[in-house]
């Protein structure tokens, strides 16, 4: 099977598949620097929630981009300012 693989700059349609992403990312990743119980608290509503706010045109301090196979992400960047500046 020929998978595509391409990026683009996300859209506020993407904020809850993003957020499934980043949430098995974290869940997957960071099993020895977090606890289990955090990791099991992160909720795809919430993370979604701040995509949305993250992607808006109107909030936007950075820029996302989605890394996708067959059309599905799986995987994001965000480049910008660090948001502790």
């Amino acid at each position: 099977m020929n998978e595509h693989f391409y990026i683009r700059q996300a859209t506020i349609q993407n904020a809850a598949k993003i957020a499934q992403v980043k949430i098995q990312i974290w869940r997957e990743t960071f099993t020895k620097v977090l606890t289990p119980a955090y990791l099991a608290s992160l909720d795809e509503e919430e993370e979604t929630e701040k995509w949305v706010t993250y992607l808006s045109p109107t909030t936007a301090l950075s820029s996302t981009y989605i890394g996708l196979r067959s059309d599905r992400i799986v995987g994001y960047a965000v480049i910008g300012p660090s948001r502790e500046e």
